[in-house]
């Protein structure tokens, strides 16, 4: 829930910061008005819930006199002691129903003034802050235990500035785009401002009652379409009647001639085509590039054939020279033949 409205918080932040964008677009006028508050309440944590006994008379509130807070006040409180560190919250609810949804807030102030005639225990200036409610609560003048406060969201709250009249204002812009946007509007809690632990210092206020806390918001109306903007209805097309033909030399007219009406043309029926075979995708090979200088096999290739090459050109280039004839081997020859 926390999630959401801070983002609702940011969504009317887009919005604030685009009313000088919306303002050109046409005129714009802003209203004022004050918002009443039309139920308040207030906690306190030493109030006990305890069944009457029917029995006994009807004893005056002892513990209400207790907190120190007047009937018609509400009371605002922080103690550093065992029973809870928010002492006294307060809540109260604002009438928005005159404002229409979809107004844009450009102010909303909440002055909440402190009764100085009660008695006001505090160190110093009490700081408290205004959260947005989620929860409703139930209007009550006297003090109510604090287990029944309404649940706030911690991330809206803001912190009251008190002026010179001893009231303290609030500033709810931003709380009243998010109710005017359509955030259920529960009102708020008037708290103690969360500090570090060796900041807070306790204090316990009274603030006057809804009768003396006031608003004051500025808004302008949503913004509508111009209805000079609007685009004309479109025109139905006319269907042209018979035109009467011109007249004839001699005083007569032609007789008219009807509207010929064309008939729709009609759905041809392709002929149904054999599907057309794929092509068989082709996937290329990879190229793998290699180095042109050749490779230790090849240069003994090379050698043995040049060796074989220079063995048959020494055998075949020197051409075998005939001996001289032995005189002796031919008489012996010759001996043998005549034998």
């Amino acid at each position: 829930m926390r999630a959401g409205r801070v983002a609702g918080r940011s969504g009317v932040a887009v919005v604030i910061a685009l009313l000088p964008v919306v303002g050109l677009a046409g005129p714009a006028h802003a209203d004022t008005s004050a918002p009443a508050v039309t139920k308040t309440a207030w906690y306190w944590a030493e109030k006990t819930t305890v069944t009457p006994v029917a029995a006994l008379p009807t004893l005056p509130d002892q513990a209400n006199a207790a907190s120190g807070v007047p009937d018609g006040d509400l009371g605002v409180g922080y103690v550093a002691d065992t029973l809870a560190a928010r002492d006294k919250l307060a809540a109260l609810d604002i009438d928005l129903t005159a404002i229409p949804v979809g107004a844009l807030f450009s102010s909303f102030q909440l002055t909440v003034p402190v009764d100085t005639a009660a008695n006001n225990v505090q160190s110093g200036t009490a700081d408290i802050s205004a959260c947005e409610n989620i929860d409703v609560f139930s209007d009550s003048g006297a003090p109510q235990a604090i287990t029944k406060a309404p649940p706030y969201a911690a991330p809206t709250c803001v912190k009251g500035v008190l002026n010179a009249a001893k009231a303290y204002v609030f500033d709810l812009t931003a709380m009243a785009n998010e109710w005017s946007q359509g955030t259920p509007a529960q009102g708020i809690s008037i708290v103690p401002t969360l500090l570090p632990t060796a900041d807070m210092r306790p204090f316990s206020i009274s603030l006057k009652g809804k009768n003396a806390i006031t608003t004051k918001a500025t808004w302008s109306p949503p913004v509508t379409q111009d209805p000079g903007t609007t685009a004309p209805p479109p025109v139905a097309p006319t269907v042209p009647s018979a035109v009467a033909p011109p007249p004839i030399m001699g005083g007569g007219t032609l007789p008219a001639v009807p509207d010929v009406q064309v008939p729709a043309p009609q759905a041809v029926p392709q002929p149904q085509s054999a599907p057309v075979p794929q092509a068989v995708a082709i996937r290329p090979a990879s190229f793998a590039p290699r180095s042109l200088v050749p490779s230790t096999q090849w240069w003994f290739a090379v050698l043995a054939v040049a060796g074989v090459l220079g063995l048959a050109w020494l055998t075949q280039s020197d051409p075998l020279v005939p001996a001289p004839a032995d005189p002796r081997r031919a008489r012996f020859a010759r001996a043998v033949r005549s034998a």
